[in-house]
Parts: C-alpha cells; structure tokens; sequence
C-alpha cells in the first residue's frame, strides 16, 4: 500500500544550487523522507529507493535524456555519511552534478517525486520554466500532466506559470484563468478555452500559449458586467 506523508506538498522552487550540493544519508525518518520543496537532498531520497523504483526512475529519466547512461547516489569521500549525484555519460566517464546542467537536474527531480512511495497526493509547482531550456521544459511539462492520468496512484498537479510556452505544453481543457472581484473578494475560475476571445483564437488556430500572449489580460481577467 502507498502512503502519503503529506496530501499537499509545495510549492516547489526546485534550487539547482542545493540540488547538487551532497546530501546526508540515514538518521531519524531517513527512510519515509520525501523531497524538499526547494530539492534539497535530492541524492539522499534517489538513495533510499527500493530497487524496484531505482529502476523505474531510470526507465523514465534516461531516455528523455539520452547522454546520460545513469544516474546514481555515490559516497563523498570527503564527508562520511554524505552521498552525492554522479552521471555515467555516453562516451564513458563520471560526471559530478556539480557539471550537470540546471534542466537535467530539475527533470531528474520531477521524476524522483513521480516514482517516490512517499509522494504528496496533491503536488504544487510554482513556475517550473524557470532555469530549463523549452525543449527540455516540454519533457518536465509532459512528465508532470502524465502523474495526472496514469491509472495507478495518479497526483493532482497545480502549477502556476509567468510562460505562454507552459501552455503549449499542456492540453487547453488542463488550464484555468482565476479572475478576483476587487469588491467582493470573490474568484472566479474559468476554463482557459472557453474563455470567448480565447475560444475564439483558439479555433483560428492559435496555439493556447499564441492566444494567451495575443490576449489583454485585464481585459480577460476583468470582473464581470452586472
């Protein structure tokens, strides 16, 4: 049986910095520890996979990136009781997270939350364009509405986003506009598509990120007329 140590985790704002940096491994609650909203002790959570998921995070991480042959927690001889990332690469050689680039690091981090036992049932993301390439951002994107659907143990992901590419990335019908009223407080949520001047382009033949750059927000998120 899965268990959820928390039902809402994040917001997450993945650090590159704390992500590479060695993680300590053991000690109290070790084993049930899901990873921190800012990534810190990425390796230490990829260590303490059982086998079984080991093997999945590397099903699903290592054809989105096709240099790297494996990835793995390995001990930091400089710091007893310290694990850090390693990268085998085609070609061979080992290369240290230190020189793995930002978008591999945080892809790697999504899908530790994916295959994690001890995952949230509810996952935040706030902006998650931030730092990765858009073809590699179309991989994390893809990787997260997946968690929605996959018939086993699927994740409600809630993500906010400053980028129009995020929505090309994500089918329209995934997509909400919030609109507050200044006087009542209240908010409203509409489906990004069927918002008319939306809908519209949308039909024209934008793309939603097209439609949404195209759009005047104000005028979208504006209160209704009464």
């Amino acid at each position: 049986m899965l268990r959820f140590v928390n039902q809402m985790r994040g917001p997450y704002r993945l650090n590159v910095k704390l992500m590479r940096a060695p993680s300590e491994v053991g000690g109290q609650d070790y084993a049930e520890q899901p990873l921190a909203e800012d990534g810190m002790g990425l390796a230490s959570v990829i260590e303490r996979l059982p086998f079984s998921r080991q093997k999945r995070l590397q099903e699903a991480f290592l054809p989105k990136v096709p240099a790297v042959l494996e990835v793995r927690a390995d001990p930091v001889r400089e710091k007893r009781g310290y694990k850090e990332l390693r990268f085998e690469v085609a070609g061979g050689g080992i290369v240290r997270a230190e020189r793995i680039s930002d978008g591999v690091l945080l892809l790697l981090a999504f899908v530790t939350i994916a295959v994690d036992e001890y995952h949230p049932a509810v996952l935040m993301v706030e902006e998650p364009e931030n730092g990765i390439h858009p073809k590699q951002l179309r991989e994390v994107l893809s990787l997260l509405y997946s968690l929605t659907v996959r018939t086993n143990d699927p994740i409600q992901v809630i993500l906010t986003t400053h980028s129009p590419y995020v929505l090309d990335f994500v089918p329209p019908t995934a997509v909400r506009v919030f609109r507050r009223d200044e006087k009542s407080g209240s908010v409203d949520v509409l489906p990004f598509a069927e918002v008319a001047p939306i809908k519209e382009m949308l039909a024209g033949g934008y793309t939603p990120g097209e439609a949404w750059f195209n759009s005047d927000e104000d005028h979208l998120t504006a209160p209704k007329k009464t």
